[in-house]
């Protein structure tokens, strides 16, 4: 199920135990004698995380090769070549998974009816287990956000996650923060939410059922019909059907929950040279929609890089945005832009949106050195801005000490989503923040908003405090994790205070763990400054560092060379 061209990536039937001190070679087979090449490369080590590539010379050369007609072991090199030979680590063996479908090329229509719509397949298993994750086949041309989603069969939503560095066709491929357990006899629902309203489609399709293992995917009527969709403009139940239509979505089943999240660690993910992409200029759009930009770099400019004026259906992604005095991103009203694998480095402020309507999407992204000051110095900054969609999910972000002066990381002022689609920041990890006296990690609530869910972020060093809920109704903000040794600006780790008088209720604190140590030296991790009515909190319990696993080299889209570079 290769790519036309990008990453590619297959697992072991059985996981190879590895030691530490031990050289491995990783290698792969080209039939038709094809590869990529940068050279020379391995002029010095590779690191990320527990992974070493070595440095030409360390153990012999690196970047190795033979030819040969068939597989044999590589043990030529020229000029320390990096031909991009990747591996997959984990600190436990992972279980066999299955989908619904193999994973193979479709033959399948491309769809679209001019509005945003959720499509999805109704299933049951034949043995107990856990829903890990979702898949869906991706027709070329099929742009836009996608969001995956399990469901009950009555409609319970039971998973959300949305996809992030897709290719531009084949299968894509999402796992939930927590796997989901389900049971044999029970109809559940799989979809994913195509803002744009693309998707693949064959039909009629389940006029019988497809079993693969445990998975069963139910032949139309066997449990009403299958093929199931609806129109909406954000992410809805669906409950339509036509034709036994099969959309050519997928589930990924495990029988164990614990090891399918494993930490997994490689060598820059992307694949992208972010310094080597071309050139680009500072541009303003106004009224635009249906807009990708990709690809391109953009450094060393003054004031705003991309402004968006009432503009939607934008997408843009795979870009470096490089030492700006303004924002790298300003979107001002309008909706439904998707930012994502972008590196951001020494801007001011990175993503700041006013006023703006729904759908900002801000996923799979790494920043280093938000420059300030107040009031920017944001990774992402929501300003009075609704609806539905909003999502801060899967970034990466540090601040070095003396070379960047955050405000907060993320700041919601005004903010918010709905009741089904509340604004969203999750399975985020920021590292450092200081010296200012007001700022820190993630600020919730910033003198009003409504509905917002806050959870599984990770937070080291954040600066003078670790996460706050500031005021807002309608707030959930829980397992989250945050440590800070001693700095000489810190103050609290998580709080709830409704600020200067803004409204506060239905508030929700629960199950996050913090080890917080203030600018005195004093463990200071919580602190309820009341305020907000109807809140439920527990006191966060403690954490340590090294069991928040937040990886050595966090700035994973670049080597540490490069990280040098611009830190």
């Amino acid at each position: 199920s290769e790519t036309a061209s990008g990453w590619q990536q297959v697992s072991f039937t059985t996981p190879v135990a590895v030691t530490t001190g031990t050289t491995y070679v990783a290698s792969y087979f080209s039939s038709a004698g094809f590869y990529s090449v940068s050279r020379p490369y391995f002029t010095s080590a590779v690191v990320n995380g527990p992974l070493r590539a070595l440095a030409d010379g360390e153990d012999g050369s690196n970047g190795v090769f033979k030819f040969s007609t068939a597989s044999v072991f590589p043990n030529s090199s020229n000029q320390a070549s990096n031909f991009w030979v990747d591996v997959v680590f984990s600190t436990s063996t992972a279980p066999v998974t299955s989908t619904i479908f193999p994973s193979t090329n479709v033959s399948a229509s491309s769809g679209n009816d001019g509005k945003p719509i959720e499509v999805g397949v109704k299933f049951r298993v034949t043995q107990a287990g856990y829903i890990t994750g979702l898949r869906f086949y991706k027709s070329a041309g099929n742009t836009g956000t996608h969001i995956g989603h399990l469901w009950s069969k009555t409609g319970t939503k039971l998973a959300e996650a949305t996809f992030t560095g897709e290719t531009a066709s084949g299968w894509q491929q999402v796992l939930f923060t927590t796997p989901v357990a389900v049971t044999t006899g029970t109809t559940y629902v799989a979809s994913y939410f195509s803002s744009a309203g693309n998707y693949s489609v064959s039909r009629p399709y389940f006029t019988s059922a497809v079993v693969n293992g445990p998975l069963r995917a139910l032949a139309d009527g066997e449990d009403g019909s299958n093929g199931v969709f609806r129109f909406s403009t954000a992410s809805a139940f669906p409950n339509s059907s036509n034709q036994a239509s099969n959309f050519w979505v997928d589930v990924v089943f495990s029988t164990n929950a614990s090891q399918t999240s494993s930490p997994v660690t490689t060598l820059p993910v992307t694949g992208i040279k972010y310094f080597s992409l071309p050139q680009g200029t500072p541009q303003t759009y106004i009224n635009k929609s249906n807009l990708v930009i990709e690809n391109l770099r953009f450094t060393n400019l003054s004031g705003n890089i991309l402004t968006f004026f009432g503009c939607s259906n934008i997408t843009i992604r795979n870009c470096y945005f490089g030492a700006s005095s303004g924002e790298a991103i300003s979107i001002e009203t309008g909706g439904n832009i998707t930012i994502e694998n972008c590196l951001f480095a020494n801007n001011r402020t990175m993503i700041y949106a006013n006023r703006t309507t729904g759908g900002i999407r801000v996923l799979n992204n790494q920043f280093v050195n938000a420059k300030g000051p107040f009031p920017r110095g944001q990774y992402v900054q929501f300003n009075t801005c609704t609806g539905p969609g909003n999502l801060v999910q899967g970034n990466r972000g540090e601040c070095f000490d003396g070379r960047a002066y955050p405000e907060e990381v993320v700041n919601l002022y005004r903010s918010g989503g709905t009741s089904s689609s509340p604004l969203t920041i999750k399975d985020n990890i920021f590292r450092g923040g200081g010296p200012s006296p007001s700022g820190g990690g993630i600020a919730i609530g910033d003198n009003g908003g409504d509905w917002i869910l806050v959870e599984n972020n990770k937070l080291v060093n954040p600066g003078q405090q670790g996460m706050g809920v500031a005021g807002g109704n309608n707030v959930i903000v829980r397992g989250n994790q945050i440590f800070s040794e001693k700095k000489p600006w810190n103050n609290i780790g998580m709080f709830i205070w409704a600020q200067v008088g803004a409204a506060c209720s239905n508030v929700s604190v629960t199950n996050n763990r913090v080890n917080y140590t203030n600018k005195d030296g004093i463990l200071h991790n919580w602190w309820w400054g009341g305020g907000c009515s109807n809140t439920n909190y527990t006191v966060p319990t403690s954490i340590t560092l090294a069991e928040m696993n937040v990886p050595t080299h966090l700035i994973n889209f670049i080597t540490p060379e490069e990280l040098l570079t611009i830190k």
